[in-house]
């Protein structure tokens, strides 16, 4: 019998390119969602550079293979691209896409292992605060650091991208234009003010202005600090990131991730004041304090290198 949508329900959107065990685990996680059966996924494979090495050309079909094995989701969507894009702008032409279609997206991306009620928050909040632009976005991954007491859900005023979900209404205020926000940022003062508790968010700006990076996430964060949004975080991780290949082994980072545990009991979005706790917001960055100085880990956290 052919599984029913349900049009309530916001797309999942997948990115993936050539790590094919991560993906494996990424989809089989997804697939196991309490919602699963009952939503629309669409995959976004990116195609090979000019110059990739014939590993990675075989890393690609592999992982090309294993989206079409499965009906990871009641209705699964591919898109396979034939040349290479890069990750920011797959996921910017990727989110525009489905979200002018649909109104509202689930992203991740190939290396995230979700919880089974993932799906089942992620799609609450959405709902929740369809009509409320304060809130720019949420996401189901929540740093190691102390449960707050008497909070499923939390705000603040920075983006993850380990995980994330918006609205159209919200994503068409998204500039990405990095020259245009830099000027922003500056007239308003210098571009530390983009910082969070020392880490150089606005350091990153400039160098995404200079194409020193190339990331769509620094970005959407930038839009939002300009409009003074927020995004709603859970209390508890629904989301583990999985991607210790490269640079990102480094053990400060890789202790710091493997703190990370993800639960498996049900989380409700909870109905309160649209407000910041301090006493949470100093809590949420005491979690990855002794991060401080080992930059690219903490960039990496919020996703902002993609």
């Amino acid at each position: 019998m052919r599984p029913v949508i349900d049009e309530s329900l916001a797309p999942v959107v997948l990115f993936v390119y050539n790590r094919p065990i991560s993906t494996g685990l990424t989809l089989r996680a997804l697939a196991a969602n309490d919602l699963a059966k009952s939503s629309r996924l669409f995959i976004f494979s990116d195609g090979p550079k000019k110059d990739a090495s014939p590993k990675v050309l075989e890393d690609i079909s592999t992982v090309r293979s294993l989206i079409r094995s499965e009906k990871w989701c009641g209705e699964v969507n591919l898109i396979e691209r034939e040349e290479n894009n890069g990750l920011a702008a797959s996921i910017i032409a990727g989110v525009n896409e489905i979200i002018d279609r649909y109104g509202r997206v689930i992203v991740l991306e190939d290396d995230l292992v979700t919880a089974p009620g993932f799906l089942t928050f992620m799609n609450e909040g959405l709902r929740k605060y369809e009509k409320e632009r304060k809130i720019f976005g949420l996401t189901g991954f929540k740093a190691p650091s102390k449960r707050p007491k008497g909070y499923n859900t939390f705000f603040l005023p920075v983006m993850s991208s380990w995980s994330w979900a918006t609205w159209k209404d919200r994503w068409e205020t998204v500039s990405f234009d990095g020259p245009a926000l830099l000027q922003e940022v500056l007239l308003r003062g210098p571009a530390s003010q983009l910082d969070l508790n020392g880490y150089p968010f606005g350091e990153m700006l400039e160098n995404q202005v200079a194409g020193k990076i190339n990331s769509w996430a620094i970005r959407f964060y930038t839009s939002m600090y300009l409009q003074e949004r927020w995004f709603m975080y859970p209390s508890w991780s629904l989301v583990r990131n999985i991607g210790f290949d490269g640079d990102a082994t480094h053990t400060s980072y890789k202790h710091f991730l493997e703190r990370v545990k993800i639960e498996t009991d049900s989380l409700e979005v909870d109905d309160r004041p649209l407000e910041i706790d301090v006493r949470v917001f100093r809590s949420f960055r005491l979690g990855y304090g002794y991060l401080r100085g080992k930059v690219n880990g903490l960039l990496r956290l919020f996703g902002l290198y993609g």
